[in-house]
């Protein structure tokens, strides 16, 4: 039972983390420096491709499921 609860606090905290980390993100890329944000956008981004002039990406896991729920209205409302 204990495994269980300490394992139910873990995710809250790594989720609360997470989302902390997507809420800010703009701000810790503008204040970081260049090696920190090639980082970053590391831990972020994957299948960077440069098409032309414009850089095409997919986010990664859980940053993926973070922005297709904001993009979505809640149900129920």
């Amino acid at each position: 039972m204990q495994a269980h609860t300490d394992a139910d606090y873990e995710f809250h905290i790594t989720a609360n983390t997470v989302l902390n980390l997507a809420k800010r993100a703009l701000e810790i890329f503008e204040s970081s420096e260049t090696e920190e944000k090639r980082q970053f956008l590391n831990y972020l981004l994957q299948n960077c491709q440069l098409n032309g002039k414009k850089l095409e990406f997919s986010l990664r896991n859980p940053f993926d499921a973070i922005a297709l729920a904001k993009s979505h209205p809640l149900r129920g409302e």
